[in-house]
């Protein structure tokens, strides 16, 4: 089970990011792709520049996992708060 207490402050604040992305969407789960995502819009972050360094587009990376995201099951239901994938567990425990 993945322990949110122990991460960073900058860590706590993606996965916050990652899951207001996906109420946003009303996804019915915060996948990996949520958290790419988020990742992907700090403007500040280590990604941002190591995509600058490497001449890459962020906001084209963006486009396409948004696209991706749209085939992900959505709820008809308005919901505060959704669980985590697994997968993301895997992701921030290891």
């Amino acid at each position: 089970m993945m322990n949110i207490s122990e991460l960073s402050k900058d860590a706590k604040e993606t996965l916050i990011t990652a899951q207001d992305i996906a109420l946003s969407k009303r996804h019915t789960e915060v996948m990996p792709e949520h958290l790419l995502l988020a990742i992907l819009r700090k403007k500040s972050g280590v990604v941002e520049s190591l995509l600058s360094y490497l001449e890459k587009n962020s906001v084209l990376l963006q486009s396409i996992v948004e696209m991706d995201m749209e085939e992900f099951p959505r709820s008809e239901t308005a919901r505060l708060k959704l669980p985590m994938s697994p997968l993301i567990e895997d992701i921030v425990s290891t």
